[in-house]
């Protein structure tokens, strides 16, 4: 449901597609070929004319590809403003008026009824709304005109099923909306009706539908899922031998899952929630660990992408995949950093553009890994620096150390009348500042993964 705000008349509710059902609906959509005269995502609209038994109106619209009804005296409702023979018609009455001259587009269907559950013609809209002065030839008073190319007709098809066991209502024009298009084509072909422009397309030819859930281990796998849990068997989708479609509550359309749609679930493994997932998804999913990917920061002939700077250059591949080497002796292998912390540095990479690589590294390492690494080993900064290989680079008359080390002497703190032991110091460590010229040096990231290589430059 969809909720719209009104000032006349306040907040109304609309029955909506949610994201699933609407990409079910595309997905079987794309299961069928039809030329461009339909509008697949378009609406099933039921028509009467002259009401459902056969007369001279309805034969003369079927012959001549037309769809028209009555209430003449509105004029033409194409033209701004309505008259008062229009203000002094009913609910219904309007409705359809509106429906027919406004709302129905071009491409859509058209199920031309013969009683209260099937129907006798079925067409396609294949132009504007039309006022007719002179009417029909059988009825002057059939001026609402609308253009449409009858693909079936003298055919005796029940949709009472496929409409939710529902009979047509009396309105004369009005959407069906438990059908869709896809819908109508396969129950007219399941009853023998064959429509020239229309097929299914083979398996191999059917576009894929994916729905990619950003960490579904975090929220609650039943709301999410609820009845779909049944559905989203392969067993179980649309068209296979355990074929199961529900009767959904508030609109009581029918619904199934299409055999191509595919739901993705991303989930982060390193926060260890992976182990309250249901036993009942975890049977429905298949489960493929995804390690960071270092082949992304590879060029295509395979070289790692480099970063050029002063002479010197960071090799990404290897900067990476040696802090993770540490983390997973550190933590573990499910708290490795992902490659997409430095995809925003391999594009300055591939546009040359070595001075804004540098400086996109070092926000990653500023904003995204030290503080991640800091949440991981609990702000134990040792740790850290060991992941960060401060402890190989050797102080000198210039540090390449991110984290800083000082001992703090007791004695000159407290003076000789306290109980501590004696000469006893303790260590403290402190982040270097953020605009340090070292964030921005490459030997600063090449002593984090080739200790012989930074003690050498660092001389050079």
């Amino acid at each position: 449901m969809s909720a719209d705000t009104d000032e006349k008349h306040g907040i109304s509710y609309n029955k909506q597609n949610g994201i699933f059902k609407q990409i079910c609906s595309d997905a079987s959509n794309a299961a069928i070929e039809v030329n461009d005269t339909f509008n697949l995502k378009g609406k099933v609209w039921k028509l009467s004319i002259g009401g459902a038994h056969s007369n001279p109106n309805k034969t003369y619209c079927l012959e001549n590809n037309l769809g028209a009804i009555g209430w003449a005296h509105t004029g033409d409702l194409s033209e701004e403003g309505l008259n008062d023979y229009h203000e002094g018609l009913g609910k219904n009455a309007k409705n359809t008026l509106e429906y027919f001259s406004n709302t129905a587009e071009v491409g859509e269907l058209v199920l031309c009824i013969n009683s209260k559950t099937s129907i006798e013609a079925v067409g396609v809209i294949t132009g504007d709304y039309q006022y007719q002065e002179q009417g029909l030839p059988s009825d002057n008073d059939y001026r609402h005109h609308l253009p449409i190319k009858w693909l079936a007709k003298g055919i005796n098809v029940d949709f009472k099923e496929l409409n939710g066991n529902t009979s047509f209502n009396l309105s004369t024009f009005y959407p069906l909306r438990r059908l869709t298009p896809a819908k109508v084509f396969e129950h007219l072909e399941k009853n023998g009706v064959e429509i020239a422009q229309y097929k299914k397309k083979q398996s191999n030819e059917v576009d894929n539908y994916v729905l990619i859930i950003d960490e579904i281990n975090r929220g609650n796998i039943s709301k999410i899922f609820g009845e779909l849990i049944t559905l989203i068997e392969e067993s179980k989708r649309i068209g296979n031998e355990e074929e199961i479609k529900l009767t959904l509550p508030v609109t009581g359309d029918e619904f199934g899952v299409p055999n191509n749609v595919y739901i993705i679930g991303t989930m982060n493994t390193a926060d260890r929630s992976l182990a309250m997932m249901d036993t009942a998804l975890r049977r429905r999913f298949d489960f493929v660990e995804m390690m960071p990917d270092y082949q992304a920061l590879r060029d295509e002939a395979n070289a790692p992408y480099v970063i050029k700077i002063d002479e010197k250059e960071i090799d990404l591949v290897a900067l990476l995949s040696t802090l993770n080497k540490r983390i997973t002796a550190l933590y573990d292998r499910e708290h490795q950093l992902g490659h997409a912390f430095l995809m925003p540095v391999v594009k300055h990479v591939t546009d040359n553009h070595y001075s804004s690589a540098v400086t996109e590294l070092k926000n990653c390492f500023q904003n995204k890994i030290i503080p991640l690494l800091a949440e991981y080993f609990f702000e134990d900064w040792e740790k850290i620096r060991l992941v960060l290989g401060d402890n190989q680079k050797e102080q000198s008359s210039r540090t390449y150390q991110l984290i800083g080390h000082t001992s703090a002497d007791f004695e000159s703190l407290f003076g000789n009348n306290h109980d501590l032991a004696d000469g006893e110091k303790v260590q403290s460590f402190e982040l270097i500042s953020y605009d340090n010229e070292i964030w921005d040096e490459a030997l600063t990231y090449i002593g984090m993964y080739d200790v012989k290589k930074f003690k050498s430059q660092q001389e050079g």
